[in-house]
């Protein structure tokens, strides 16, 4: 083995090392976000899925609907269904939620979901949700998501 084939492998596994150190440092670092996919809602053939998630600086709850050809092959309208959602503490109160509607491409007019937003201090107080998707109503616990 040359000189030069000696030092080329030697930088290549110092490389890789801290390559790899890097990425587990990174990793580690990373916030946490955790999840519960609702399964009630899912009872409408309206949409696709709920999430309830805990992210680094907020909790959201996502209800997504089915794309397009889904809805086309079982015969469903292309209107975006009627949603409204109280996220529900302990003692009964309701939690003010920030909505945004996610539109599925530029060109088109339907949503791919609607967003619900809280504060992370807020979502630690939240225990279910009851979402209205049309006229059906459909109540879920929610677990805490607590970070380690």
């Amino acid at each position: 083995m040359t000189r030069h084939s000696a030092a080329l492998l030697s930088f290549v596994g110092v490389s890789c090392l801290w390559a790899t150190v890097s990425l587990k440092s990174r990793a580690a670092d990373a916030p946490e976000i955790l999840s519960q996919q609702l399964t009630a809602p899912t009872a409408s053939k309206k949409v696709e899925a709920v999430l309830w998630t805990r992210r680094p600086d907020r909790y959201t709850l996502q209800v997504v609907f089915p794309n397009i050809g889904r809805l086309l092959a079982l015969g469903d309208s292309l209107n975006t269904p009627v949603v409204s959602l109280w996220l529900l503490r302990s003692d009964g109160t309701t939690v003010a939620a920030t909505r945004q509607v996610v539109p599925e491409q530029k060109n088109e007019a339907r949503p791919t979901e609607i967003v619900y937003t809280v504060p992370l201090s807020t979502g630690e107080e939240v225990v279910a949700a009851a979402i209205r998707i049309e006229d059906n109503y459909y109540i879920e616990p929610l677990r805490p998501l607590k970070g380690k």
